[in-house]
């Protein structure tokens, strides 16, 4: 009964709330300041009605993002520390690594898998892509659960986990003789990696 009269409750605030909606078939409809008001992305929205170039692939992206609310204003030093990656560098800079992460974590609209992209496209020799069905496999009964408030403790969970992840799987593939810089690689393919890594795996248990 309590639970039915909780619904009730809420059904009525539901449709209270849709009935104080104004429309234009209201007799004193009008429009007030407020509705002036667009708070939405204002950074790029700005960015986007003063432009006054002809479309291409980086503004039909930025329209796309902007929509979507995925769009992710990066800070320029940032950008410039990801840059100064060389990007044919073999050997991970732990400390470079974990300033850019902190960096990127902090960037509104990026979680750990998205800054794992990041540095995976600026660097395949040292860095990857953090995957919840590879992380399943390379650590038995593990899931990718991560908790994104951007406080200092959490950020630094992140980093640590990630780079982990790193040293693990680059030691997996150099036991099965995979290539690290193509994880996952199209030539093998995502499904036929996480069945190598599963039998890596079951041969690593002991008898």
């Amino acid at each position: 009964m309590l639970f039915l009269d909780s619904f009730i409750c809420l059904y009525n605030s539901v449709i209270l709330n849709k009935n104080m909606i104004k429309t234009i078939f209201d007799s004193d409809f009008k429009i007030i300041s407020d509705d002036y008001e667009f708070k939405y992305q204002e950074a790029l929205t700005k960015k986007l009605d003063s432009s006054t170039e002809n479309f291409s692939q980086e503004k039909l992206n930025e329209i796309v993002l902007w929509k979507v609310n995925r769009y992710a204003e990066f800070d320029e030093s940032l950008i410039e520390l990801i840059n100064s990656i060389d990007k044919d560098e073999t050997k991970i800079d732990i400390d470079k690594t974990k300033q850019i992460l902190k960096g990127l974590l902090k960037t509104n609209g990026v979680q750990l898998a998205m800054a794992s992209t990041i540095l995976r496209y600026r660097n395949p020799n040292i860095y990857q892509i953090i995957d919840q069905r590879v992380y399943r496999v390379i650590y038995e009964n593990q899931i990718l659960e991560l908790n994104t408030y951007p406080s200092e403790k959490n950020l630094n969970f992140q980093i640590e986990l990630y780079i982990k992840y790193l040293y693990d799987l680059s030691a997996i593939c150099t036991d099965l003789k995979i290539p690290f810089d193509n994880v996952p690689v199209p030539a093998i393919g995502l499904i036929a990696l996480i069945s190598i890594l599963a039998f890596y795996t079951a041969l690593k248990k002991p008898n």
